[in-house]
């Protein structure tokens, strides 16, 4: 994987480098996934999205903000991703495990 944390104080940064613009958007999915869920992730479960924006910077933003807003709300985590852009539109198959949350004894509010 082509990518670095970056040291920041407050959010996460991270560096990519890829040859092509899909590999760059691919990477920087897994580097998404790996500083949220760690590297000990599986396949078996695929889901498609599709995204349209109004430049490539904005595609990037989008994709992977559609990535957290599905792994959250169907508690889904991925562990890989095959990109397909044309122009402003992504395809992603995205393939991933459901996410289990476990409940810490008196955390419960």
């Amino acid at each position: 994987m082509s990518f670095e944390e970056i040291s920041h104080t407050a959010d996460v940064k991270i560096r990519v480098r890829a040859p092509t613009l899909e590999a760059l958007f691919s990477e920087t999915f897994k580097a998404l996934m790996q500083v949220m869920y760690g590297t000990d992730r599986s396949g078996g479960f695929f889901k498609e999205i599709r995204i349209e924006s109004s430049d490539i910077e904005s595609l990037l933003a989008d994709f992977l903000s559609e990535v957290l807003f599905v792994s959250e709300v169907e508690s889904l985590v991925f562990s890989d991703v095959a990109i397909r852009i044309d122009g402003l539109s992504l395809t992603a198959e995205l393939t991933g495990e459901p996410l289990i949350r476990s409940v810490i004894p008196g955390d419960l509010r």
